[in-house]
């Protein structure tokens, strides 16, 4: 796996900054187009080198495009996309991303341990360190895995699966308590939670109502 390399550039706003975990932050990479970076209610251009801090939502145009990194870890992020920066972990909880919009892919460092997650407006994915994207719009949201293993599941959690290499897993605006994944086979799985006649899409028009996750490529960035 290719590394991204960064610049140790001074942080994007320095002045009085949210706390993190003691270890690596995560900072912008790369940035091209339009990208912002909303703190407080306040949006300014994201520069390379820039720091996120907790709370902080980036947010890149329709030709915007961006890479953030901490450590080794990265999440690349396509255009027309809006996502919000995780809390402090040091408590050794999980670090969660909040992607509401768009498509980003995420490279995890692998651990024993589930330590990061993606929330959307309708499903959640939970990882021990893979490879993986995240494809949100008004249709719903999906996960397609690129390497390792991640834990896909509806938001009420009622519907979950896990997630391999090859495999695209789906849940649609009009379902949010079925989880869809699509490989050699499709499967399609129901939350017991399910309000009645609350799911109003037949299984076999599901995998068709969400836009299946689309690879950007690592080597469109600074790579070493």
């Amino acid at each position: 796996m290719r590394k991204l390399i960064y610049c140790a550039i001074p942080a994007l706003l320095a002045a009085s900054q949210p706390a993190w975990a003691d270890g690596p932050r995560w900072q912008v990479s790369e940035a091209s187009g339009d990208v912002q970076v909303m703190r407080a209610g306040v949006s300014r251009t994201a520069t390379r080198g820039g720091m996120l801090y907790a709370g902080d939502i980036l947010v890149t145009g329709n030709r915007g495009r961006a890479v953030v990194t901490r450590g080794e870890e990265y999440m690349i992020v396509s255009p027309s996309s809006r996502l919000r920066m995780p809390g402090d972990t040091r408590s050794g909880g999980i670090t969660q991303i909040i992607e509401e919009i768009g498509n980003v892919i995420y490279n995890v460092q692998r651990r024993n341990h589930e330590h990061f997650s993606v929330e959307t407006p309708y499903l959640a994915a939970v990882v021990k360190g893979t490879t993986f994207s995240v494809t949100v719009d008004e249709n719903g949201s999906s996960v397609q895995v690129l390497e390792g293993l991640v834990e896909v599941s509806t938001l009420d959690g009622g519907a979950s699966d896990m997630v391999e290499p090859g495999e695209v897993a789906l849940v649609a605006t009009g379902d949010r308590y079925r989880l869809t994944v699509q490989g050699d086979e499709t499967t399609v799985i129901e939350s017991p939670n399910a309000p009645e006649g609350g799911v109003t899409t037949s299984a076999a028009s599901a995998p068709n109502t969400v836009t299946v996750a689309v690879t950007v490529p690592v080597s469109g960035f600074s790579t070493g």
